[in-house]
């Protein structure tokens, strides 16, 4: 197949969870097909490569950086002005707030599909889903898949203001999940499919949306993330958390676990200590953590590894969120157990007390990381059951393979798998000239 992947953001260097799919996707899907890539990063970065992170030779770049839009009659209007008025042009539709990523990507989009027998369009995320109707104008043929890292209206849903907020904040809260469900009941008139990160997500998404989802999970690269066998290591007393506190369930975890959970552990475990990796411009507004000298904030790193090797016990205190957490992964993968909420694994096909430990009380978890410290059988025994898993579930390996699978069976038999007989030239001449529809104003 030819794939034309669209991503909204620079993914190398990778940081969070939304950037790291994003890669190891875009680099399965090569292992496949011939792939074209629409990202608002130099080419020469992804190239080159980042932290041992590399976009592949095979994999075709178009960089709105390095090609920016050409100039039109739009830009002769106000900024805001002419970038709204711009947008809606290109959508042929007055719906919705501009979207400055469809803006620096059309032009190049357009090239894409033009010169090449696109029969699949993949958006990463919504944001990118904005160009759908443009690329059903030049393409109409292609098959169009948005990835959805999570499920927005239930994200918003769980992250609720707090009892003590002005009524127009939750009033504000309250339109906003109602417009992000709106949004994903309404993906079918973007897209043919959707992929989801869990089968929990698909399921919801294919309710309330009504089109075809198929579970793509996030995975591990398990040949980096070996397993470390310290066999003392579950007496190391040293429990690690990792994830951004710029990302508000990280942040509401967090907090939740030192005014909950770590003062409990801190006077019946003296020799604990807690290290926090991620970015943690937010790390002074968590009471109990802050000027505690048990706790090391660490900021964002170039490799997490070093941290999981030393520490006992991995903890996802997330209450909140969607898709699946790939700090559990890592951990299964390195050999950290793991103790988390049931939110915080959600997505996620591990049993408690087989592969992590869960649990949403205070009590109850502190109890369990106690037990992780105090008994080597118990830590032992997770840790070769989780890293199992991960071999044979989430591996990107077996992620790409997945993958694969879903995009033949969408595209069988399909129009968009049919347009690859129809000669490139008689395209182009149903579609028109080159260049005289998406730039109906181009001054040069």
């Amino acid at each position: 197949m030819r794939i034309l992947y669209v991503c909204p953001y620079p993914f190398l260097p990778i940081r969070g969870g939304g950037t790291l799919r994003s890669y190891h996707l875009l680099n399965q899907l090569g292992r496949f097909h011939e792939v074209h890539l629409v990202i608002p990063q130099r080419e020469v970065e992804l190239r080159r490569g980042m932290e041992g992170c590399a976009v592949p030779q095979n994999i075709a770049v178009y960089s709105t950086v390095d090609r920016p839009s050409p100039r039109s009659l739009f830009d002769l209007l106000p900024r805001r002005m002419g970038a709204a008025l711009h947008y809606r042009w290109l959508r042929r539709s007055w719906r919705g707030p501009a979207e400055a990523t469809m803006l620096r990507a059309y032009h190049l989009l357009g090239e894409v599909l033009r010169r090449t027998s696109i029969n699949v369009v993949i958006f990463n995320e919504i944001a990118t889903m904005q160009a759908a109707p443009l690329v059903a104008r030049i393409a109409p043929r292609t098959c169009r898949i948005v990835d959805m890292h999570n499920v927005n209206h239930r994200l918003a849903r769980r992250m609720p203001p707090g009892d003590g907020a002005p009524l127009r904040r939750r009033r504000a809260w309250e339109k906003e999940c109602q417009r992000l469900l709106a949004v994903e009941q309404n993906l079918g008139r973007s897209v043919k499919a959707f992929f989801a990160c869990s089968e929990d997500d698909r399921r919801l998404l294919e309710s309330c949306s009504g089109i075809k989802g198929f579970s793509i999970p996030n995975g591990v690269d398990t040949k980096r993330f070996q397993l470390a066998r310290a066999s003392q290591r579950e007496r190391t007393q040293q429990l690690l958390f990792c994830g951004s506190l710029t990302y508000a369930p990280n942040f509401e975890g967090l907090s939740w676990f030192a005014g909950e959970v770590w003062p409990t552990l801190r006077k019946e475990s003296p020799g604990l200590r807690l290290a926090v990796v991620g970015r943690c411009g937010q790390s002074g507004k968590i009471p109990g953590l802050a000027n505690d000298d048990r706790v090391r904030f660490v900021g964002e790193v170039a490799d997490v590894q070093p941290f999981y090797r030393e520490a006992a016990v991995a903890i996802c205190p997330i209450r909140a969120g969607s898709g699946t957490r790939l700090k559990i992964l890592e951990a299964m993968s390195i050999g950290t157990p793991v103790v988390s909420t049931r939110i915080g694994a959600e997505g996620i096909e591990a049993g408690g007390g087989e592969h992590l430990l869960l649990a949403d009380e205070p009590a109850e978890f502190a109890a369990a990381i106690k037990r992780l410290l105090n008994e080597p059988v118990l830590f032992h025994r997770l840790q070769a059951n989780a890293r199992k898993l991960v071999e044979t579930r989430y591996d990107w390996d077996v992620v790409g393979a997945l993958v694969d699978q879903a995009l033949s069976n969408l595209l069988k038999g399909s129009e968009a798998v049919q347009a690859l007989q129809t000669p490139l030239d008689a395209r182009a001449r149903a579609l028109g000239a080159p260049g005289s529809r998406p730039q109906p104003f181009a001054l040069l």
